[in-house]
C-alpha cells in the first residue's frame, strides 16, 4: 500500500496530493461535459432527464470543491470544509437514484414507488447525518453504494427483464465499475506514490460517469406512460 505524500508548489502556490487533485477535476470536467451534451439534446424531455442533468451538474460541483478544499488546499481549511463536497456528492447521488425511479414509472406501480422515493429521502437523511457527526469519507462511500446497489440497480434489473431495454446494459457496466472502485478504495490499491489510490478512484469515476451519461442518452423513456 502506497499513501500519497506529495506535496508541490507552482508559482509559490502549495498543491497537496496534485494527481489526487488533477484527477478529481477529471471528474468534475467529466460531468460538466456530459451535463453540456445531455443538455443540447432537445428531444430528450421529462422528468428522468432533468434528474440526470442535476446529478451531473451536483457531482461536477462536489468533485471540484472534493479537488480544491479536500485535497489540494487542505492545509489552508480545516476538515469541515469538505463537507459541502461531500453533502453535494450524497444529494447528486439521490438525484441519479430519482432519475431511475423516473425510468421506472413506466413498468413499476405507484405504491413500489413510493418505497422507492421513501428509501430515497430515508438513506440521504440518514447518511449526511452520520457523515456531518463523524466527519468519515467512508459513509459518504457507503451512501453512493447504497444508491446504486440498493436502489437503481434493482430498478434497472426490474426494467431489463421487462423490457430489454439496451440502456439498462451501460448502467450495468457503471455499477461493476463502482464495485470496482470501492475495492480500489477500500484496500487502498496504489500504483505509484504519484498516482496513488485516489488517483485511481478518480481516473475510474470519470469512466462510471461517462457510461451514467450513455445510459441517460439510450434508456428508452416515454413520460406519458405510467403505470398506476
Amino acid at each position: 500500500m502506497i499513501t500519497e505524500k506529495i506535496v508541490i508548489e507552482i508559482a509559490g502556490l502549495t498543491i497537496m496530493e496534485p494527481m489526487a487533485t488533477f484527477t478529481d477535476l477529471w471528474v468534475s470536467a467529466a460531468c460538466f461535459i456530459s451535463l453540456y451534451l445531455l443538455h443540447k439534446k432537445k428531444h430528450l424531455k421529462g422528468r428522468m432527464y432533468t434528474m440526470f442533468k442535476w446529478h451531473f451538474f451536483t457531482m461536477g460541483i462536489a468533485t471540484l470543491l472534493g479537488g480544491l478544499l479536500g485535497h489540494a488546499f487542505l492545509y489552508a481549511v480545516n476538515i469541515y470544509w469538505k463537507l459541502p463536497g461531500w453533502i453535494i456528492s450524497m444529494i447528486s447521488v439521490s438525484l441519479m437514484e430519482r432519475a431511475f425511479i423516473a425510468h421506472a414509472v413506466q413498468e413499476v406501480n405507484l405504491k413500489t414507488r413510493k418505497i422507492f422515493k421513501w428509501a430515497n429521502n430515508l438513506e440521504l437523511i440518514i447518511f449526511i447525518s452520520i457523515a456531518i457527526y463523524t466527519l468519515d469519507f467512508h459513509f459518504v462511500e457507503f451512501h453512493s453504494a447504497f444508491g446504486f446497489t440498493f436502489v437503481a440497480l434493482p430498478l434497472q434489473i426490474f426494467m431489463y427483464l421487462k423490457t430489454k431495454d439496451p440502456g439498462s446494459k451501460f448502467f450495468f457496466i457503471a455499477v461493476a465499475g463502482g464495485l470496482v472502485d470501492a475495492v480500489i478504495f477500500a484496500l487502498q490499491i496504489s500504483p505509484h506514490p504519484w498516482f496513488n489510490y485516489l488517483a485511481l478512484c478518480h481516473a475510474l469515476m470519470t469512466i462510471i460517469v461517462i457510461y451514467l451519461y450513455k445510459t441517460a442518452i439510450t434508456l428508452k423513456y416515454n413520460p406519458q406512460k405510467t403505470v398506476a
